[in-house]
């Protein structure tokens, strides 16, 4: 969105959000055994739900200090990114011959199995990021442009937080200041 203040200054606010949510999802793979004459079989069942949440807001204008003239841009930003709880059930269905007939998967089978199961491990994450930034063109003369910037930025990561293990890990508090 935009809005025009007057007709050297206007501001920007940019506003976005995406995500996935995948529930339900399975997943099959084969791990070969020994000389390779034999497969297991490992079926996952997950679910997963990732958000993402972007603002900016600019404010943007040219103003003259006696013969310079000057063009400023102010601004925020705040970036989320989101995973809601996730969960895995995952079991090892079978042990196959690699030179033999290969018995179909099922989903009836497959779910039957599932349903007893509890999540190996279910897990959710939230990270925060702030920025704050100033910028200025100067014309020192109609030839020689002067950019002068500065940003400050905090980023807040809370760790992913395993339900299963009961433990927060990777959890980061930083800021930085870009000149």
């Amino acid at each position: 969105m935009n809005y025009k203040i007057n007709s050297n200054w206007n501001t920007t606010t940019v506003f976005s959000t995406g995500g996935v949510n995948a529930r339900q999802q399975y997943q099959f793979n084969g791990t070969l055994l020994g000389t390779g004459e034999t497969l297991s079989r490992r079926v996952q069942k997950y679910s997963h739900n990732y958000n993402t949440i972007q603002i900016q807001q600019n404010l943007n204008g040219e103003f003259h200090t006696g013969a310079v003239k000057h063009r400023v841009l102010v601004g925020a930003d705040y970036l989320a990114d989101i995973t809601q709880p996730t969960y895995i059930l995952n079991y090892i269905h079978d042990t196959i011959s690699t030179t033999g007939t290969t018995p179909i998967l099922m989903r009836e089978d497959v779910d039957r199995r599932l349903a007893g199961m509890k999540p190996t491990n279910y897990f959710k994450s939230h990270t925060d990021r702030y920025g704050i930034y100033v910028s200025d063109v100067v014309n020192l003369t109609d030839q020689l442009l002067v950019m002068a910037s500065v940003r400050w930025d905090r980023v807040d990561a809370k760790g992913t937080y395993s339900h299963g293990y009961r433990q927060n890990d990777r959890q980061l508090r930083q800021v930085f200041f870009l000149p």
